[in-house]
């Protein structure tokens, strides 16, 4: 299932694909490693949380330690 992530959360990076075809990305890519698998999960609606919010330029604020804004996208 790592690895699956992985290579999900690699399209969304590189942009191949974007929050109104992740499911079907997601899917794909679920067949593709393993036909038994299923692509539903929690982790994966909180990961298209995150490209919702990068799609719509929203940012994050980094940590105590850190005063910078970052895209939510890039954050783990």
């Amino acid at each position: 299932m790592r690895h699956f992530f992985w290579r999900l959360n690699f399209l969304l990076l590189s942009i191949a694909t974007y929050s109104g075809q992740m499911y079907l990305a997601a899917a794909t890519l679920a067949g593709e490693l393993h036909p038994a698998w299923s692509y539903r999960s929690k982790e994966l609606m909180t990961r298209y949380a995150k490209v919702k919010a990068y799609e719509a330029g929203e940012r994050v604020e980094g940590g105590a330690s850190s005063r910078r804004s970052i895209r939510p996208r890039t954050t783990p």
